[in-house]
C-alpha cells in the first residue's frame, strides 16, 4: 500500500526543541498545535527520546573535496 500524506513539517529550530526533550506543553503554541494534528501528543515523550537517539548515532556530514 502506497499511502503517504504529509500533514506536518517541523523546522529546524522545532527540531531542536523535540532533541531538547521540551515537554509538549511548553512548546510555541504553532509547534503544540502541529503535535496534536499528528495525534503523536500522547506519544510525544518518546517521539523525542527516539529521535534523540537516532541523531546522536548518526554521524557528521563530511564535506567532500
Amino acid at each position: 500500500m502506497d499511502w503517504y500524506e504529509d500533514r506536518a513539517e517541523f523546522s529546524e529550530k522545532e527540531t531542536s526543541l523535540f532533541l531538547q526533550r521540551m515537554p509538549l506543553d511548553r512548546l510555541p503554541a504553532e509547534t503544540a498545535v502541529k503535535v496534536k494534528s499528528l495525534e503523536i501528543n500522547e506519544d510525544f515523550r518518546l517521539l523525542c527520546r527516539n529521535l534523540s537517539l537516532i541523531i546522536d548515532r548518526v554521524p557528521p556530514l563530511q564535506k567532500s573535496i
